[in-house]
């Protein structure tokens, strides 16, 4: 809501939030037309009255954001500046229920095993809530509506998302590449006459969830699928395998230099400098500097290993492991992984699997993203600067 009132010569806009969330803090943002200095504004206007509580301002020039403290109920909101008053009632959301859309869409997937309707059922929930609490009822039927025109059209319009959904598929090409063509069979050949023990057969589980390192969901998929008849063969459980499988994939995406998950994670770190002008690092070097706050995925990592070397297992995986030792069936009467869905990853028939199939456009990837870095972010004066180390010319 936007409202503009003449004062002197100054033309004042001021524009409320349309959604607010209780227990937190919301930004009012104020714009000014004004013929003299910017500094006038903030000599002149550096607080405001909030509901009568002077809170300071931050001028940006001519526009400038004032936060305020959100109460838990339904009121009015007065803002006063420069004589003029503006008034608007807010309906703050509680906090809790941001983790409605977000469960709902979690177990929803867990139980119908299909993430494209639980996405947008998480999405509906959410939408539906703030409509409730911007207009009452009506307002749901029209949180439907907005699903569409606003938060998926306002998502896809945002150059960092179509970039990780670009890089995204990418990826994902060259995972069904290197599938098809034998090249991920032929790592695995590979990497079999290693495995000749349940131990040994854990280790090489582990070791193909830290190659497959660029996508999370495709490292899933992929060793999952490959690695199973090995896992069979050395009555390794399925509940194992599957434990092995995900605790290697999202760590190793999420520390691994080029990834879909790093390139996800790009996007929100760029959309967080946007609110923390002081930091002028770039995103990927923010990034860079974080990895040492790494533990989960680190810590996991090496959990693993600790774990296949002991060959120690609690609860009920100790049970799947007995009984898949003693070669008593496990779970594996999930749709047998529900093949349909992965013959995308299977070898296509005639195929000779070589491993170089799968090395070769890896390392493309690698080498490729490499290159376009230096050549897109290269900088004579900083790589000259005797002062910088050479990794944090990097």
């Amino acid at each position: 809501m936007s409202f503009g009132q003449k004062e002197e010569t100054i033309k004042w806009n001021v524009e409320f939030p349309d959604i607010v969330v209780s227990q937190t803090q919301s930004k009012i943002k104020l714009s000014a037309e004004y013929d003299g200095a910017p500094s006038y504004l903030k000599n002149n206007y550096s607080t405001v009255l909030i509901n009568g509580i002077a809170q300071p301002v931050e001028w940006d020039v001519f526009s400038g954001t004032v936060n305020f403290p959100v109460p838990n109920n339904r009121s009015l909101l007065t803002l006063e500046i420069g004589g003029q008053t503006f008034k608007k009632i807010i309906n703050p959301i509680p906090l809790w229920l941001s983790f409605l859309p977000p469960l709902i869409a979690i177990l929803l997937a867990l139980v119908f095993r299909e993430v494209i309707s639980a996405l947008f059922i998480g999405i509906f929930t959410g939408a539906s809530i703030i409509g409730f609490y911007a207009s009452g009822f009506g307002g749901m039927f029209l949180g439907f509506l907005h699903i569409i025109d606003r938060y998926i059209m306002n998502a896809l319009d945002n150059w960092s998302h179509i970039a990780v959904i670009v890089f995204s598929m990418t990826i994902g090409a060259v995972v069904s590449i290197i599938s098809k063509n034998g090249g991920m069979r032929g790592v695995v050949n590979r990497l079999e006459p290693y495995a000749h023990n349940p131990r040994s057969g854990q280790f090489v589980i582990w070791l193909m969830g830290i190659l497959i390192f660029f996508d999370d969901y495709a490292n899933t998929l992929v060793v999952g699928n490959t690695m199973r008849p090995v896992a069979d063969r050395l009555n390794i459980s399925r509940e194992k395998l599957a434990y092995l499988v995900d605790s290697t994939a999202a760590p190793v995406a999420a520390i691994a230099f080029v990834t879909t998950w790093i390139g996800a994670e790009l996007g929100y770190i760029e959309s967080g400098l946007v609110e923390i002008p002081q930091i002028t690092d770039t995103p990927y070097t923010v990034f860079l500097n974080s990895l040492s706050f790494s533990f989960y995925p680190i810590f996991t990592l090496i959990f693993m290993l600790i774990l296949i070397g002991k060959q120690k297992d609690f609860g009920p995986m100790a049970v799947a492991e007995l009984k898949a030792r003693n070669n008593v069936d496990s779970d594996k009467t999930i749709d047998d992984i529900q093949e349909d869905r992965l013959s995308e990853f299977n070898m296509k028939k005639g195929v000779t699997p070589r491993s170089y199939n799968a090395v070769i456009p890896i390392l493309v990837i690698i080498f490729g993203v490499i290159a376009g870095m230096l050549a897109t972010g290269y900088n004579s004066e900083i790589w000259n600067d005797q002062s910088l180390s050479f990794f944090r010319k990097l």
